[in-house]
């Protein structure tokens, strides 16, 4: 075998290998599913509804518009918050209706509806996925106003709260806490067609300069493996997590989760 011979094999195995190259460099790799979502804040009335107590009509118009945006910006999933202080967007059988929606806390919108039902509704009519937010250990935005009814866990279990910054929290290291607050978010889950739970703030609250999140009782008396302030807020959060998500098998529903604080 020559060598020129040699040498034309070997350009040509080069040109065929450059194709290649060239040609897996030129396609475009999409991915199968993309995640193109906007969230629906309501606490404070941040996004709808644009403010509290409107008609049930306004209300619902406003929320269709709302879907209607994020069709023409090519979003598929719509995250919204149903939960924004330990209150409701929907008739619950643990927490009152959010002041935020009908104006006063624990009235419902007028004439009645099912807020939650009527959006997840219209959401999926659209191809949107409703993905459900909670804040779960936000109990109030203002610490120094509750006009929760005397049922309301913030009244019932004063123990539960501690108030840090001006607002007031769930204590995330009460077992009793974390239990309650599982308890809220699964009468949704199974209630409602819902694709998803979105968890916000499922953390301790930022830290303050100088100031303590009071949590000391609880820390003394659920720490059985002794760990450091820190290493037990974390376990706290994790732990909350694990349950959750135990009970999203059955029936199995996505938690998109996010950052965690620790004081």
């Amino acid at each position: 075998m020559s060598f020129h011979f040699i040498k034309y094999q070997l350009l040509i195995i080069t040109f065929l290998a450059s194709l290649c190259c060239c040609s897996l460099y030129a396609k475009k790799i999409y991915p199968k599913y993309e995640f193109r979502a906007a969230w629906i804040a309501t606490v404070s009335n941040i996004d709808w509804p644009s403010k509290p107590g409107l008609s049930a009509a306004q209300q619902q118009s406003e929320f269709v518009k709302r879907l209607d945006q994020l069709v023409e910006l090519g979003c598929n999933v719509a995250i919204v918050q149903i939960r924004p202080a330990a209150d409701a967007f929907y008739p619950s059988s643990y927490e009152p209706w959010s002041r935020f929606l009908s104006g006063k806390i624990g009235q419902a919108p007028n004439p009645y509806y099912d807020a939650l039902a009527f959006m997840i509704a219209e959401t999926h009519k659209r191809n949107i996925e409703f993905h459900a937010w909670f804040n779960p250990f936000r109990a109030l935005t203002d610490a120094t106003k509750n006009a929760n009814p005397a049922t309301h866990a913030t009244k019932q279990h004063k123990d539960w709260v501690v108030n840090y910054g001006g607002k007031s929290y769930f204590n995330p290291g009460l077992p009793q806490v974390r239990n309650y607050i599982q308890d809220v978010i699964l009468e949704v889950v199974r209630k409602y067609d819902i694709d998803a739970v979105h968890l916000d703030d499922y953390f301790y609250p930022y830290r303050i300069a100088n100031v303590a999140f009071n949590d000391a009782l609880a820390f003394n008396n659920y720490n059985p493996e002794q760990l450091n302030r820190e290493d037990w807020r974390r376990q706290n959060v994790s732990t909350f997590f694990w349950s959750m998500e135990k009970c999203f098998r059955r029936p199995r529903r996505v938690c998109y989760k996010r950052r965690t604080n620790l004081l």
